[in-house]
């Protein structure tokens, strides 16, 4: 069973993935580019050409989209609970902020999760936190593309939900990555019984 994490930077989601593995969840990897399955190949053509003529063609872009297409697939066949911190939702919303125009397409086409954890906060709580890891990490402000990663979330994430995405929404300035851990898990546990 597959599950993936979507939110913008500094929200939280590796910690998030963390917990969930303390709590006997298993970190799904990342796949080989060339198992991608025929019914998945049009997705993954998909991925390929909306990256065409972009700065993004030659480099690691689209492969690590193809390897995270890979990688959904194994975590749908599995019978463990397998926890994505960063695979095909996510990296639609990476698509969204530096290609607009492209991300319908690869929204509705995506191969979706057995459930989608979609993490938020208030855009202040998200501008301290992302302020504190530049600092920490030596690197410049990345405010800009918290604030754009905001906006993409608030734009694509309805249209995850009309094509019936199972999607948990939690707001990590208020509840904390124990209390969201235990809640997926035990919604990972229902979906897996039906």
């Amino acid at each position: 069973m597959r599950i993936e994490m979507a939110g913008p930077p500094a929200v939280g989601k590796s910690t998030l993935v963390r917990t969930l593995r303390e709590r006997g969840a298993k970190e799904g990897v990342r796949g080989d580019p060339e198992k991608i399955p025929k019914v998945w190949r049009p997705f993954a053509k998909l991925i390929l050409e909306s990256y065409k003529g972009t700065s993004h063609e030659t480099t690691r872009v689209p492969i690590k989209s193809l390897e995270g297409l890979a990688a959904a697939w194994v975590g749908d066949n599995s019978e463990d609970i397998l926890v994505y911190d960063e695979l095909v939702v996510l990296n639609g919303f990476s698509m969204a902020i530096r290609y607009p125009d492209k991300a319908p397409a690869y929204f509705a086409q995506a191969p979706l999760p057995a459930l989608l954890v979609n993490l938020y906060a208030d855009i202040e709580v998200l501008l301290k936190r992302t302020h504190k890891r530049d600092s920490r990490r030596g690197r410049n402000d990345h405010s800009g593309k918290t604030i754009r990663c905001v906006e993409a979330h608030n734009r694509f994430m309805p249209l995850l939900e009309q094509r019936g995405c199972r999607i948990m929404h939690f707001d990590t300035g208020k509840v904390n990555p124990k209390e969201i851990a235990d809640e997926v898990l035990k919604r990972a546990k229902k979906i897996r019984r039906k």
